[in-house]
């Protein structure tokens, strides 16, 4: 049976061997240097992000789990855990160039970034659509729409969409996530356009912003799938595959989603069928 990627985007998976490239051996790396690199960014919740000093997430979890099996397969119970920041913006040089081993916030496993790094079986499908004030149900009626700046393929996008239906809104560059809910929140904009999982996190943890007040719309205008981004290299791969694939089989990665994205939650972020498949089909496909 054809995966939900397949089903729901238009995308090829990359083969082995599309790009010149020089396989890493992590492993080797990391029992020369006696320590796990675990690569985090500093706001990107519920995925990966910094409470009191120390990183946690969603997407950390599994890179924890990740760090056990390594644990395991080099035999070195006292291996050391080391935590790394990399930046948004350099996310892809930074793990190719080795300043850590894995890489555990929100990243889509695009084409253009597989040419570069390895990715984990998806760990999340997250939808491109609308957040807007509670009670504005007519998309027709969107006068101005906000996207953040450091998200420039969803601009394009948000551009296309409105083509493509035939939309009448204006689009509002914003600083970032935060700053474009900031933006509807104020009545400044209709809405801000963005991934769910993105968009939720900032929500939920941005300081003076009622999560309760709005809503994320059902349309699913994308599909990007997030993995855990590592060096080329295939024994890593099976590994970090065998990982996931066990995460996936037990159910434990059900109790990894529902820590982070729905206990506790006054706008819990419910599993969309797209998740649920990814979980069900283990699949490292790129999209476009």
């Amino acid at each position: 049976m054809k995966s939900y990627l397949m089903r729901a985007l238009t995308a090829a998976l990359l083969g082995a061997g599309l790009v010149p490239w020089a396989a890493a051996d992590t492993l080797a790396d990391i029992r020369a240097r006696g320590e796990f690199v675990l690569g985090y960014r500093q706001n990107t919740a519920p995925v990966s992000h910094v409470v009191n000093g120390k990183p946690e997430g969603y997407g950390i979890d599994i890179c924890l789990r990740i760090y056990e099996a390594v644990k395991q397969e080099l035999q070195m119970p006292q291996l050391k855990l080391r935590y790394q920041e990399v930046k948004g913006e350099n996310r892809v040089k930074d793990i190719k160039a080795g300043l850590a081993d894995v890489e555990c916030a929100i990243t889509y496993v695009t084409q253009e970034r597989a040419k570069e790094l390895n990715y984990s079986h998806h760990i999340f499908v997250s939808r491109l659509s609308f957040v807007t004030r509670k009670g504005f149900e007519d998309l027709n009626k969107l006068k101005t729409v906000a996207v953040s700046g450091q998200a420039q393929a969803n601009l394009r996008k948000v551009e296309q969409y409105r083509g493509m239906k035939g939309l009448q809104y204006k689009t509002v560059v914003a600083k970032n996530n935060e700053d474009g809910l900031r933006k509807v929140a104020s009545g400044e904009v209709d809405a801000f356009f963005g991934d769910d999982v993105g968009a939720w996190g900032a929500l939920v943890n941005a300081k003076g912003l009622d999560a309760s007040k709005f809503q994320i719309t059902p349309d699913n205008v994308a599909l990007n799938p997030l993995g855990i981004g590592f060096r080329k290299d295939a024994q890593f791969q099976k590994l970090v595959d065998n990982t996931t694939r066990e995460l996936f089989r037990s159910r434990e990665i059900d109790k990894l989603y529902d820590k982070w994205f729905v206990a506790g939650m006054n706008m819990p972020l419910a599993m969309t069928m797209f998740t649920r498949d990814a979980f069900a089909r283990p699949s490292n496909m790129a999209v476009q």
